[in-house]
């Protein structure tokens, strides 16, 4: 079969933070209240260009077992695997994906001591939502000269790869991969399917949304503490997304909103 390698170039922000904030209050001698609400929100932006190769078709390995670490040896091309000369670069993918999730959340106790116990009520809300955004695009080489990997070579190199047992490399530089395919656009077609197959479902929002009450009385005799109380809860959610439909190949045949939502 075919002999393929591919190389990523990774670009990935994750900004985080959070805002909270809070206090505790004795209201006059018969209340006790504490509260507090906060606001965090997280992002993750990941970026990245990669690049397919493929080399000599229906190689033959031999399968070397070293301690551990096995080595293949190639049995019927004369060059040793990888030659970059002998590599074409076959595909090029650029992804995009953007997560962000945000969590809203208030809530108070309010505390009232007696003679032999104390009665406590509270309330809690909480908001959550969750987004996910693919702008994945795959474009595959259909000219007549491909571009070889010995052609955008990168410099880099790692002699301690899996503690030294295994070459790494060599790699494409991908900023070079991408002026050869930027200068060339009508030598890739641009793979829709795989597009629509890979974003579309993992385009979505969530959000859930949690109320609470509680009312709990506790009494104290001696080493005794009995605790009794009622906490009321509901919970709404809805879900928006895509559900995609494939022909009996595999092949996109089209996408359609896929939406829900429950509360309890």
């Amino acid at each position: 079969g075919k002999y393929k390698s591919k190389s990523v170039n990774d670009g990935d922000t994750e900004p985080n933070w959070n805002l909270s904030a809070g206090g505790a209050h004795a209201l006059g001698e018969t209340a006790f209240l504490d509260y507090n609400v906060s606001y965090a929100k997280a992002k993750d932006d990941a970026t990245n260009w990669k690049y397919e190769e493929q080399g000599p078709k229906k190689v033959a390995f031999q399968v070397v077992d070293s301690q551990n670490y096995p080595q293949l040896i190639p049995l019927n091309i004369a060059d040793p695997l990888p030659d970059p000369s002998k590599w074409k670069i076959i595909d090029h993918e650029y992804d995009r994906e953007i997560t962000t999730a945000r969590d809203a959340v208030a809530r108070f106790n309010l505390a009232f001591p007696y003679e032999s116990g104390t009665v406590k009520v509270g309330a809690k809300y909480r908001d959550e939502k969750k987004t996910s955004e693919y702008h994945d695009f795959w474009w595959d080489f259909a000219g007549d000269t491909s571009i070889l990997a010995s052609q955008v070579l990168d410099s880099f190199k790692d002699p301690h790869y899996y503690y030294g047992h295994y070459t790494e490399g060599p790699n494409v530089n991908v900023n070079a991969a991408n002026g050869f395919f930027n200068a060339n656009p009508g030598d890739w077609t641009e793979d829709f399917n795989w597009e629509h197959t890979n974003n579309d479902s993992n385009n979505f929002d969530a959000a859930e949304k949690v109320a609470a009450l509680y009312v709990m009385n506790t009494n104290t005799f001696g080493q005794l503490e009995i605790a009794e109380g009622l906490r009321a809860e509901r919970t709404t959610s809805s879900y928006n997304g895509f559900s995609i439909n494939l022909d009996a190949d595999g092949n996109w045949v089209s996408t359609v909103p896929a939406n829900g939502s429950s509360s309890y």
